[in-house]
């Protein structure tokens, strides 16, 4: 069956009282009754997803997620290590390529695609837990935001909101793009040792670049109530492996709108030790320093202007996506990666509500991809699987976005994993698996100058 064939035969999408009447595709804000934001904290949580089990009890209700005094065997506040706390638990059950039709409504095309590709893949379902937690801060914005938030006439940016998804109620494909765009994730600021490793159709194994990882997120910083800049996001990163690539760092600062800023990049190269901005780097540009991989408006799941595609609500779907996977974290390339996918004992899948957007390219623009879908996690605003189609409507590349809850600053921290489809091979990224590696994340946003272009150089030396 080829994967065209597979995507016309998703199960029709689950309609909720949330979802009634959002499959529409306008960029227009719609505004939010008075009524409809008392529904936050009551039948929705504030952040906007749905508070209460689904009918069978698989998705249990939402009790507020992890909480920062929450204490597994083997944590210590600080230590930049997480446990899993939910080792002990085994799989309910297995999905393959022998039984895609028992659970064919809980799947991602993304997911039937890989189980009919290889016949050894497969995922273990284990209970769902809703571990995502928010800082009271983050969350005492919501109803405003819902109340008061709204995109600008272009769609291109987003007004009077701050800390919290602009849109926990959304109206249109769009403001859940933004919702994912200014999602609360990794803290305020975050630091972690990252690795990332290229497997290509043979099963050879290409590390990608060891890298400092440093994101912070000014619309959420907890001294203010409101974004004094058109910077939302920013990060930098530096490359300390292999040793070609030591010395290398990227910066990139992301807009809140559009209209008036864009996305900024910068990077510095060690070996001619100068910074260049670097205004292509966005789209469909592949990332060098990621083998080509991917593209820039795919990290972390899609990052940066969202205006070549036309966003659509297809509904709401409860699916097996990648959740609350700490072994994976950690665990080293002879552990989790296996010649044509991840291996399947170190990954972890449960059963979440997601929204399910679509994005077409606009007529007369330009894109490798001429549609994609996201499926974004109702408790996390984050894109947790995706699927992008080429020219022929066949898929081109699928993505799955493993998480796990950073309980001690109530937010959470992804890892990407990428396959492709006309490579045939695939990318495991984010994983904080080196020795003595952390994941730290505070709560202030450190100092602001590292995040400046004119400070690369000073700190680009091998």
């Amino acid at each position: 069956m080829s994967i065209k064939t597979l995507r016309e035969r998703i199960a029709p999408l689950t309609t909720t009282s949330v979802a009634v009447a959002l499959a529409i595709s306008v960029n227009v804000s719609a505004a939010v009754s008075e009524q409809e934001a008392n529904l936050l904290g009551t039948t929705l949580t504030l952040h906007g997803a749905e508070k209460f089990a689904n009918a069978d009890g698989s998705i249990p209700e939402y009790t507020g997620g992890l909480s920062r005094n929450f204490s597994p065997p083997g944590f210590v506040a600080g230590a930049g290590y997480y446990p899993n706390p939910f080792a002990d638990e085994k799989p309910l059950f297995s999905v393959s390529g022998a039984n895609i039709a028992e659970h064919e409504n809980h799947l991602t095309v993304g997911a039937k695609a890989l189980l009919q590709r290889f016949p050894d893949f497969r995922m273990d379902i284990y209970q769902t837990h809703r571990t995502i937690g928010y800082p009271d801060y983050v969350l005492n914005h919501c109803k405003s935001n819902a109340l008061n938030a709204s995109l600008t006439e272009s769609g291109l940016g987003v007004e009077n909101a701050y800390a919290c998804a602009p849109f926990p109620i959304p109206k249109n494909g769009l403001e859940i793009i933004w919702n994912n765009f200014l999602r609360y994730a990794e803290g305020v600021r975050t630091h972690a040792l990252q690795s990332a490793t290229l497997v290509d159709a043979s099963g050879h194994r290409t590390s990608l670049g060891d890298i400092h990882y440093h994101p912070v997120n000014l619309y959420a910083d907890p001294t203010k109530d409101k974004l004094e800049s058109s910077n939302s996001r920013m990060f930098h990163s530096t490359t300390i492996g292999p040793p070609a690539q030591n010395g290398y760092i990227l910066l990139q600062h992301y807009s809140i709108n559009y209209d008036k800023q864009d996305s900024q990049t910068w990077s510095y190269t060690p070996g001619q030790r100068r910074v260049r901005i670097a205004p292509e780097f966005a789209y469909d540009t592949p990332i060098a320093s990621y083998g080509g991989a991917i593209f820039y408006d795919e990290i972390n799941g899609y990052a940066g202007r969202p205006d070549r595609f036309d966003w659509k609500i297809m509904g709401k779907q409860e699916i097996y996506v990648p959740y609350n996977n700490y072994d994976l974290l950690v665990a080293s390339r002879e552990d989790s990666l296996d010649d044509n996918f991840v291996k399947p004992e170190v990954m972890r899948w449960e059963k979440h509500r997601v929204w399910v957007v679509e994005g077409t390219v606009k007529p007369g623009e330009r894109h490798t991809y001429s549609r994609r879908t996201f499926y974004i996690d109702e408790d996390t605003w984050a894109v947790t699987a995706t699927e992008s189609y080429d020219n022929a409507g066949e898929i081109y590349r699928i993505g799955f976005f493993p998480t796990v809850a950073t309980w001690d600053h109530e937010t959470y921290y992804a890892m990407v994993n990428w396959y492709d489809f006309t490579k045939n091979n695939y990318l495991m990224g984010n994983v904080v698996n080196l020795p003595n590696a952390k994941l730290e994340v505070f709560d202030d946003t450190g100092n602001p100058t590292k995040y400046r272009s004119t400070s690369l150089s000073g700190r680009g030396i091998r």
